[in-house]
Parts: C-alpha cells; sequence; structure tokens
C-alpha cells in the first residue's frame, strides 16, 4: 500500500509539473499574442491617424485649390469688365469724335457755301448795278461777250468753293473723296488755281501718310504701317509719284512676316 500510494503521488506530481509546464507555455503564447495584438492596433491607429492626415492634407489642398480657382475666376471677370467698359469707352469717344468731325465738315460747309452764295450775289448786284439804266447794248457781240464774262466769274467762284469743300475733307485724309472735289472744281473752272493747289495738297498729304507708314514699320508697328498703305493704295491714282512707292512697301510688309488682308 505504501509503495502504490508512492507511485501515485509521483504520477500526480508528474501530472502537476507537466501542467504548471503547458500553463507558462499558454501564458507566454497569450502574452504574445497579446503583444501582437496591441502592435496591430498601434499600427491600425498610426494608418488611421496618418489616413486622417492625408485627408486633411488633401482637403485642404483641394480648398486651397478651389480658391485659387475662384480667385482667378473673379480676376478674369474683373478683367472682362475692364476690358468691356474699356471698349465701350473707346466706342464712345469714337462715336463722339465721328460726330465731331461729321459737325465740323457740316459747319465748313455751310460756311463755305455761304461764302459762295456772298459772291454770287454780290456779283449779281454788281452785274444788276452795272446794267441799270435801261443800258443797252450796241452790239450782239457785246452782250455775249458779257455774259460770257458773267459766267466764267460764278463758275470761278464755284471752283473755288468746291476746292475750298476738298481740301477741308483732305485734312482727313480721304484723298479720293478730296480729289472728286478737285476735279469737279476744275470742270467748273478748267484753269482754277485752287483746283490745282488741291492737287498738289493730295501728293503733299500722300508723302506725309508715306512717311508715317514707313516711320511704323521701322519702328516694327507692321499693322500700323500696312493699314496707312492699303488706304493709299485705295485711294492714290496710279499717276501718282507715290503710288509705286506704296505697292513696294506693301511686299516689304509681307517680308515682315504679316500677311495682306
Amino acid at each position: 500500500l505504501e509503495v502504490g500510494a508512492v507511485e501515485v503521488g509521483q504520477g500526480r506530481g508528474i501530472l502537476g509539473v507537466v501542467y504548471v509546464k503547458y500553463e507558462k507555455k499558454a501564458e507566454t503564447d497569450k502574452k504574445a499574442i497579446n503583444a501582437k495584438i496591441a502592435q496591430l492596433e498601434s499600427s491600425s491607429k498610426k494608418m488611421i491617424a496618418d489616413r486622417g492626415k492625408d485627408e486633411a492634407r488633401v482637403r485642404a489642398e483641394l480648398e486651397a485649390a478651389e480658391k485659387r480657382t475662384d480667385t482667378l475666376k473673379d480676376e478674369q471677370e474683373k478683367a472682362a469688365a475692364k476690358r468691356k467698359a474699356a471698349h465701350e469707352a473707346n466706342l464712345k469717344a469714337a462715336e463722339k469724335r465721328e460726330e465731331a468731325a461729321k459737325a465740323k465738315y457740316e459747319q465748313s460747309k455751310n460756311n463755305i457755301e455761304k461764302q459762295y452764295k456772298a459772291k454770287v450775289d454780290a456779283l449779281i448786284k454788281e452785274k444788276s448795278i452795272s446794267f441799270a439804266g435801261g443800258s443797252e447794248f450796241k452790239e450782239e457781240r457785246d452782250r455775249n461777250y458779257e455774259y460770257s464774262a458773267y459766267t466764267k466769274q460764278l463758275n470761278s467762284v464755284k471752283a473755288d468753293a468746291l476746292a475750298a469743300q476738298g481740301m477741308e475733307i483732305l485734312k482727313d485724309e480721304n484723298i479720293a473723296e478730296a480729289r472728286k472735289y478737285f476735279f469737279d472744281a476744275l470742270y467748273a473752272d478748267a484753269n482754277s488755281k485752287s483746283a490745282q493747289n488741291g492737287l498738289k495738297e493730295i501728293e503733299k498729304t500722300a508723302a506725309a501718310m508715306f512717311d508715317r507708314a514707313y516711320a511704323d514699320l521701322q519702328a516694327g508697328d507692321v499693322s500700323a504701317a500696312k493699314k496707312i498703305l492699303i488706304k493709299l493704295r485705295k485711294e492714290l491714282s496710279p499717276k501718282s509719284a507715290y503710288y509705286l512707292r506704296v505697292l513696294a512697301l506693301i511686299e516689304d510688309t509681307k517680308d515682315s512676316g504679316d500677311s495682306e488682308d
């Protein structure tokens, strides 16, 4: 019995040792697992925190981009409004200049017509006085001569009036229209000095415009130069001393890389 009791005691002792051993191992494994879990939780928290930071950064960048877009849009709208206002102001200014030019032209035209009428009235009065008193001409040829002389004076006055209108138009560099008035003046009086001087002024105006176009071309402003040259080409007579020069300078504008309209 005693021997049997010892064996049983020893058997329980071995089981106890094994139990304690595995209990310690289980505790160690549990700690390792808990540590791993803690590590995973820590990594997860860090990933969540990093993701939150990334989301905040991306959100901030998006907001900044939206602000920049809104600012750029506002600036573009303001610039567009400014350009529109400037364009409208330029249009109004151009309309005012055009109205002023028309008014000036009408005033000059009226003044010239008044002067023409006054000269005609003066001639009529002068001739009426010279013919007063029932004076008669002894010969038909004398009457024809007086009539021709009177008509010549009227034509001379008319030619001066037409030439004066042409000079006013030429001030705005409207060569073709001014030339028409000078030719009408010469039709009224072939010897009209004012009409002949007007045709000479056309050449002077063409020379000034040509020099201005050449200066613009030298300065690199091809568009401004070409605008003047095309106007000269359209309005100058081919007989003008500047017509061929204008054509040559237009070719130079093509060489400068600007195509002709």
